[in-house]
């Protein structure tokens, strides 16, 4: 898993080298609907084949986007309203899934308010930005985004007992390429059959629906901050980032299938 982790990390470059002004990540809203698919196939070799199988799908379905333009045009062609709805659907969205019965908020209710609460604070709170402004130590530390409220959300729980004190262990970590390429590539364990990409099929259509709402989100960062930074032209181009995603999925599913498949943005980052 810490191989594949390293990987993915990795490709996560492919994007900046390649001109693409975003943090990639992962599909996140898609993990759930993936893991559910990825059940009615038995653990072991049959199932791998499956997440290959959408995985290549999920990547030349990206490329395929890219080359033709047609990222571009659908996002162009989408109204603001819709597209407005995507950015305020997917954040309540992710609210939604913690605090739902059976969510994380249930087992970690005082470590997710305070880390919540204060994420808030240090994103849009106008006095903190007074306060970033008058202290260099809070400038320094706001520049960090959500991490800092991540940290001390993490300090937190273990001190309500909400969180285990984590035992760290610490050693010299061989990635293992040769156990990865036996076990969960399709060199190892063999190629899907025709019959599980045909089944991936509707599971593509979610997968790229959701990553969308990722592109929508990307290009509206860029242009809010083209308002401020008059000084610098990023070009954020749906096409391209549509066919580094695309190279990022398609690579993974041959070395390292990957259930949270590979988005466009990083969106929290």
């Amino acid at each position: 898993a810490l191989t594949m982790v390293i990987i993915n990390g990795a490709l996560y470059n492919l994007h900046v080298l390649l001109g693409d002004p975003v943090v990639p990540g992962w599909i996140t809203p898609a993990i759930p609907l993936t893991i559910a698919y990825l059940t009615q196939y038995p653990i072991g070799p049959e199932r791998t084949q499956a997440l290959i199988a959408l995985q290549l799908l999920v990547g030349i379905f990206f490329v395929l986007m890219g080359i033709t333009g047609a990222a571009k045009k659908l996002i162009n062609w989408v109204p603001d309203s819709i597209k407005a709805g995507i950015l305020l659907g997917a954040g309540m969205a992710a609210v939604i899934g913690e605090v739902k019965p059976g969510g994380r908020f249930e087992q970690f209710p005082i470590t997710i308010l305070i880390g919540g609460l204060l994420a808030l604070f240090f994103l849009f709170s106008r006095r903190f930005k007074e306060w970033r402004r008058q202290s260099k130590a809070i400038d320094s530390i706001a520049k960090y985004g959500m991490l800092p409220a991540l940290a001390i959300a993490l300090i937190i729980g273990p001190i309500v007992k909400e969180l285990p004190i984590p035992q760290i262990e610490w050693e010299v970590f061989v990635p293992r390429f040769g156990e990865l390429f036996r076990e969960v590539t399709p060199f190892g364990i063999g190629f899907p059959a025709l019959r599980l990409f045909v089944a991936a099929l509707p599971m593509l259509f979610a997968a790229y629906i959701i990553a969308f709402g990722d592109f929508v989100t990307s290009k509206a960062l860029i242009t809010e901050a083209d308002e401020v930074r008059k000084d610098e032209k990023i070009d954020f181009n749906e096409n391209r980032s549509n066919l580094i995603s695309g190279f990022r999925n398609i690579i993974q599913a041959f070395i390292s299938p990957y259930t949270q498949l590979c988005g466009p943005l990083w969106a929290a980052v």
